[in-house]
């Protein structure tokens, strides 16, 4: 939690944040200027480190956020598969609405699966 006015969350060690014990954030709030920092979030030794960091959009409908799930997009308007593989050396960050809560999902290892 950061209370009140504008607040920056950093996202730092995969080991912190697994997803058996996920970090939670309680109470962000865009219109009072809070932030996600995953710029730390790759590149020094224990930290996520997969490559730029691409933000891929919203999972799409068959993905529940159990452990094998694929990261897969949703259909485009003109029944294309958003495409997952952009190729090698990046970490794609997705994100998805489940029971009222937004959670946030990094591949780091490219394989395009939820693993533990």
């Amino acid at each position: 939690s950061g209370g009140t006015e504008a607040d920056i969350f950093r996202i730092m060690f995969a080991s912190q944040s697994t997803f058996a014990a996920h970090d939670t954030i309680t109470d962000f709030n865009q219109g009072e200027g809070d932030k996600l920092d995953l710029s730390v979030a790759r590149g020094s030794p224990g930290y996520y480190d997969g490559g730029p960091l691409v933000f891929m959009g919203q999972l799409g409908t068959g993905f529940t956020g159990a452990l094998g799930d694929q990261f897969i997009g949703p259909v485009t308007p003109d029944g294309v598969l958003q495409a997952s593989d952009i190729g090698s050396g990046f970490s794609q960050i997705w994100w998805k609405e489940l029971n009222g809560h937004t959670y946030l999902y990094g591949d780091t290892n490219g394989n395009f699966e939820l693993d533990g």
